[in-house]
C-alpha cells in the first residue's frame, strides 16, 4: 500500500511504501532531516506523519508540551495563544480546531509552522509571526474564517498547499516573491484579498489560484512565471512584473508571438491596462525563455541520507 506524507520542515510532498519510511531521511527540497512517524488513514488516502529530527528543548509549561523543540500539543483556556520560547517547530495540528483562540503570538526562534497547526481555528483573528520564520506548512491556517491580520515575514521560504485556504477576511498576504517552494494554491477562497503575489516558483496552477478572489486590486508576478493566460484583469489596478524581458503576445495556442517592449510592463498601472486590453481580444503574454524546472513539484520518492 502506498502512503503519502509531507516534510515536517517545508511541507514538500513525498510518497512511498510503508517499509520505505524507516530510518532517517533528508528532504530533497529544504535539506532538513526527518524520520518515520505514525500512520493515519484518511479515507482512501493513507498518510504518514513524518517526524522532524532536531536538537531542542523538552518541557511542559502553561499547557504547552514541547519535545526536542517541537510543540506537540497545547491546551489553551484563554483567547490568547502565546507560544513559549524554546519552541522551534509548531507541530502538526497543535492548535487545530481550537474554539477559544482569538490571537496567536509566535516568538522569535520558531522557524517552522507544521501541517494544519492552526486549521479550523474559527475564532482566530490575529497572528503575529516571527521575522525569521522559514515555513508555513500545508493547510496551516485552513478555514480560519475570521483571520484578518497576519504579517508574512520576508524570510519565508516554504509555503505548503492551501496554507490560507478559506481565510475569508484576510485582505493582505504579502508572501515573498522569491519563495523557494510553494505547494498548491495559497489564496484560495480569500474573498477579501486585495493583493496577490505570484512567487518565482514553477508549476503554479494560476487557474486555481484566483478562484473566488473578487476583491483583487494588485498583483505581483514573479520572474519565473511564463504566462498570464489565467491572470484576471477586469478589476486589477496594478500589475508589477519582476521580469519585463522576453514577453510576447499570443492568441490561441498555434501562432507566433509578437514581442513586447519592456517599457510596456515597467509601470504597474500601465501594465494592468495593457493586460486588460489584451484580455478583450483574448490575447495574453508568454515568456518561453523562462526555465520553470528548478524543483520537481510532483510527489517525490524518499531517499535515504
Amino acid at each position: 500500500m502506498v502512503y503519502f506524507s509531507n516534510c515536517p520542515f517545508c511541507s514538500a510532498t513525498y510518497y512511498g511504501f510503508e517499509e520505505e519510511y524507516e530510518g532517517f531521511y533528508k528532504c530533497s527540497v529544504c535539506q532538513n532531516t526527518f524520520t518515520h512517524g505514525s500512520v493515519n488513514a484518511e479515507g482512501k488516502i493513507n498518510r504518514l506523519k513524518l517526524l522532524p529530527v532536531i536538537e531542542g528543548e523538552s518541557f511542559i509549561k502553561d499547557g504547552y508540551t514541547v519535545e526536542n523543540g517541537v510543540l506537540v500539543s497545547a491546551t489553551v483556556d484563554t483567547d490568547l495563544a502565546k507560544i513559549p520560547r524554546g519552541v522551534v517547530i509548531i507541530g502538526e495540528k497543535a492548535f487545530s480546531g481550537s474554539k477559544k483562540i482569538k490571537k496567536a503570538i509566535i516568538p522569535d526562534g520558531v522557524l517552522y509552522i507544521g501541517r494544519e497547526a492552526f486549521s479550523e481555528c474559527e475564532g482566530l483573528r490575529e497572528v503575529s509571526l516571527p521575522e525569521n520564520l522559514l515555513t508555513i506548512g500545508e493547510s496551516a491556517f485552513f478555514n480560519c474564517r475570521r483571520l484578518a491580520s497576519i504579517n508574512i515575514p520576508q524570510s519565508l521560504k516554504y509555503l505548503g498547499g492551501d496554507g490560507f485556504h478559506g481565510c475569508e477576511n484576510v485582505t493582505a498576504l504579502d508572501i515573498p516573491v522569491d519563495l523557494a517552494y510553494l505547494g498548491g494554491t495559497p489564496y484560495r477562497f480569500c474573498k477579501k484579498l486585495k493583493k496577490a503575489v505570484i512567487p518565482s516558483c514553477p508549476e503554479i496552477d494560476l487557474l486555481s489560484w484566483f478562484s473566488d478572489l473578487n476583491s483583487l486590486e494588485e498583483i505581483v508576478i514573479g520572474k519565473y512565471i511564463d504566462s498570464t493566460i489565467y491572470i484576471p484583469t477586469d478589476k486589477i489596478k496594478s500589475i508589477k512584473f519582476e521580469n519585463t524581458e522576453g514577453w510576447e503576445i499570443y492568441k490561441g495556442y498555434n501562432c507566433e508571438g509578437i514581442p513586447v517592449s519592456p517599457s510596456e510592463l515597467e509601470n504597474p498601472k500601465r501594465a494592468a491596462q495593457f493586460l486588460y486590453k489584451l484580455s478583450k481580444t483574448k490575447e495574453y503574454l508568454v515568456n518561453k525563455a523562462k526555465d520553470n524546472s528548478r524543483f520537481d513539484f510532483g510527489m517525490m520518492k524518499l531517499k535515504d541520507i
